[in-house]
């Protein structure tokens, strides 16, 4: 006798780009109630039938073949208090994922994105399901889309990005509890760090490199300058007493701070570029994609140095102006 599956809430949406060379099976947990896999046929005995009769063939076979799928078994834990509609509901799973696309950035370099999710909900003896996205056009540093490999032990670590992440995302401005609200990612009241994170993905989501350097460039204004004098030296020197190193080390990245700002400047300012500028531009926006990555990931890694961004301006140049003298 063949007994129906039982039906019960279930949210999924495709990662592309993401490779995980090692079989995952029903996957590992990223957050409470979310998790990953490269293996759809270990979770689609989950979804009703009638699910891939309402989403279509070429939905389904993307959900089939996908580089990875994360998905939901129920109302995840850091999702219950939302009461949201079905289709508002993907839209604040996604929007976790991207924290968890971010993070894996974090890790390295890659341009690994998400489309259309969706959601399988019970309704009586049927099942109603919900299909929305958030917009994305990840591109990596060079403003290209590849495939990244990532192993179970780099995705673990990013695990770990990601519990040290949401709370520096406090007052967060993209995981609201109402999606259809304005987004603002310069209001008043946002974290220095989570504005930070808001520009990374502005220039991830950037295919333009003029554009990529420009907001890896507001990216550091955000965290480092305090007011509009002197703007790129001080963001430049303060950037490289932060990385620290030998006085060329610091002296290399205050040289890269500085030309990225004389890109930045043509591009802000409708200036062209010439053609056999191409290159270094690309140069640039790698190397600068490098520096933030590195920059995110000590204050991330660090309470004591999150603390510090958290500071106002006053005491954020007393600081740096200490740490120049250390």
């Amino acid at each position: 006798m063949n007994i129906p599956p039982k039906r019960s809430t279930v949210f999924v949406v495709a990662i592309h780009h993401l490779k995980l060379p090692e079989r995952l099976g029903i996957g590992f947990q990223i957050l409470p109630g979310l998790l990953i896999t490269n293996e759809f046929r270990e979770i689609e005995r989950n979804f009703d039938p009638a699910f891939f009769k309402v989403i279509g063939d070429l939905e389904s076979q993307g959900l089939r073949k996908a580089d990875a799928v994360a998905y939901t078994l129920g109302d995840p834990v850091h999702l219950q208090q939302s009461k949201v509609t079905g289709d508002q509901f993907v839209i604040l799973a996604a929007q976790h994922i991207a924290v968890l696309l971010h993070c894996l950035w974090l890790i390295k370099d890659h341009s690994a994105y998400t489309e259309l999710g969706f959601i399988q909900i019970p309704h009586g003896n049927q099942i109603v399901v919900h299909s929305n996205f958030l917009g994305s056009s990840i591109t990596n540093a060079a403003g290209q889309r590849s495939t990244t490999a990532f192993s179970v032990e780099e995705m673990k670590r990013t695990t770990d990005f990601v519990v040290k992440t949401l709370p520096l995302l406090k007052y967060d401005f993209r995981m609201k509890q109402n999606p259809s609200t304005s987004t603002l990612g310069s209001q008043r009241g946002a974290r220095r760090v989570s504005r930070a994170i808001y520009f990374t993905s502005v220039a991830r989501g950037a295919s333009d490199l003029g554009m990529k350097v420009v907001n890896y460039c507001t990216v550091l204004e955000t965290l480092f300058s305090t007011d509009a004098s002197e703007l790129t030296h001080k963001v430049s020197q303060r950037v490289a007493v932060f990385m620290g190193g030998t006085v060329d080390e610091k002296l290399a990245i205050y040289q890269l701070v500085n030309k990225s700002y004389g890109i930045r400047s043509k591009v802000v300012h409708g200036d062209s570029i010439a053609d056999d500028a191409i290159d270094k531009v690309e140069s640039l926006s790698v190397e600068l994609d490098g520096l933030v990555r590195t920059i995110l990931t000590k204050i991330i890694s660090s309470e004591e140095i999150a603390k510090h961004f958290d500071s106002n301006k006053e005491e954020l140049d007393r600081t740096f102006l200490r740490a120049s003298f250390s």
